[in-house]
């Protein structure tokens, strides 16, 4: 019996672990939208600047 409470307690460290990991990702992935959206505008205003696309 102690052997098994052993592989749970393991067990939650792996899904701690996981929702760490998990969060960090999340992170990462708004920082990377939040610069492709900002080097999008950056982008756009050159082209405009240039009368490229301009309606």
């Amino acid at each position: 019996m102690g052997e098994s409470t052993g592989y749970g307690f393991a067990a939650v460290q792996v899904v701690e672990r996981l929702r760490v990991v998990h969060s960090m990702i999340a992170a990462a992935q708004a920082e990377e939208v939040e610069l492709m959206t900002q080097l999008y505008r950056l982008r756009r205003e050159q082209q405009l600047e240039l009368g490229v696309g301009a309606l």
